[in-house]
């Protein structure tokens, strides 16, 4: 394969990727806000029941404010994935630049490929770091949910 197209496949996948990451960032975020907040807001008046008060509404409130955060944290979780994507980029044209004489092979283009990385493998942990959260915060607002409405279910 030539020089000149070594990376071209790659960058395309990453690009691709990046795109995908975008489309699927609107779907969760309609599906997560549209799911939990109309889920529970439309069902607290049916359990619950009109005439009456609800029970226990710190534990509602505990939980919307648990899924605002689980979209917050996937909020935050794509920029930082598109921040490494950015970065790994960068690194695959100065590495480009090289193999084509572009650029010079020194110690200065070595240091700035070892810094790119270096911040792509940042980003990406934290990306990893914030969908965890965001998984976690998603199911502890279901779970404070669900004991909401067992809770005012019961009485």
């Amino acid at each position: 394969m030539p020089k000149e197209h070594k990376y071209d496949d790659r960058k395309k996948e990453l690009l691709s990727s990046r795109k995908e990451a975008e489309n699927q960032f609107d779907k969760l975020i309609i599906y997560i806000s549209a799911g939990a907040f109309v889920f529970s807001v439309g069902f607290v008046k049916d359990i619950v029941g009109e005439n009456h008060e609800p029970q226990f509404k710190l534990i509602l409130v505990l939980s919307w404010c648990l899924f605002g955060l689980s979209l917050l944290t996937t909020l935050l979780s794509q920029v930082t994935f598109k921040t490494a994507i950015d970065y790994l980029l960068k690194k695959i044209n100065l590495k480009e630049q090289i193999e084509n004489k572009e650029k010079e092979k020194s110690d200065a283009n070595q240091k700035i490929l070892k810094k790119l990385t270096r911040k792509k493998k940042a980003y990406d942990g934290i990306s990893k770091g914030l969908n965890i959260s965001s998984l976690v915060c998603l199911l502890l607002g279901a779970i404070l949910l669900m004991i909401f409405l067992i809770k005012n279910f019961m009485l």
